[in-house]
């Protein structure tokens, strides 16, 4: 009977350690705000590509803002015709009608008049999609080929509109050639951090994991606390 509890043991903690084996990435953060490193756009995985802070002249952060892309994409090529991810998370409060004059603002500047009137009648409707945020209040921005951008407030879709030239126009804001703030641009683009994140990750991970198997491999067996040690040390280098 003695054995068979032994046998039991060992099935069960093995199953905690492969659980921890495969634990998700860690979150990143900036400025106390926490973004996961790896999202998902209608069962399409996306990795975070970079983080930023925007501040209004330099006196103020306005929010903090994660750019995502799928893992083979890199920050140069944001504005192919494939899936993409901005999220925004607010420390002020802004009125609804606040994010269709600064966007439109933008998107007037950068477009020519030709192309403006091409995306006039969609960015209408998308301007009725923003409601008013408070601090900590999330707007994300979802672009997937064939579905077109939406719109999200703290995970509630909002709406969307068709059209790839739609996405680029409006990721532009933040992305483009003229953005609202060169330097956000530069570190939502940013492909370093990403890189930096996989490593933090596996570091953050690897350590995680080695105190488990520690505490995994005494608590087994009070009286015989070396009983699951040829098994745990085997998957110690499974990786």
């Amino acid at each position: 009977m003695c054995n068979i509890c032994q046998f039991l043991k060992t099935l069960f903690l093995t199953g905690i350690l492969l659980t921890l084996f495969n634990m998700p990435s860690f979150a990143a953060e900036i400025k106390d705000v926490s973004f996961s490193d790896r999202v998902e756009i209608n069962g399409v995985a996306l990795r975070l590509n970079g983080l930023a802070v925007l501040k209004w002249a330099m006196l103020f952060d306005v929010y903090a803002g994660a750019f995502y892309l799928p893992e083979d994409v890199p920050g140069a090529q944001w504005d192919n015709d494939g899936p993409k991810k901005l999220e925004l998370s607010y420390f002020r409060e802004i009125e609804a009608k606040g994010f269709a004059e600064a966007s439109d603002k933008i998107l007037k500047e950068n477009l020519s008049a030709g192309a403006y009137e091409q995306l006039a009648d969609r960015l209408a409707t998308f301007y009725g999609f923003f409601q008013d945020v408070k601090p900590g209040d999330r707007y994300s921005i979802n672009y997937l080929p064939g579905n077109g951008t939406e719109l999200r407030l703290n995970g509630n879709l909002m709406g969307s509109v068709p059209g790839h030239d739609f996405a680029i126009a409006y990721f532009g804001i933040w992305l483009g050639d003229n953005p609202i703030n060169k330097q956000f641009r530069d570190k939502l683009l940013s492909d370093r951090l990403s890189n930096e994140r996989e490593s933090q990750t596996y570091q953050g991970a690897h350590s995680f994991r080695c105190t488990a198997l520690g505490l995994i491999f005494f608590a087994g067996n009070k009286e015989n606390p070396t009983f699951l040690a040829k098994p745990l040390f085997l998957l110690a280098f499974v990786q």
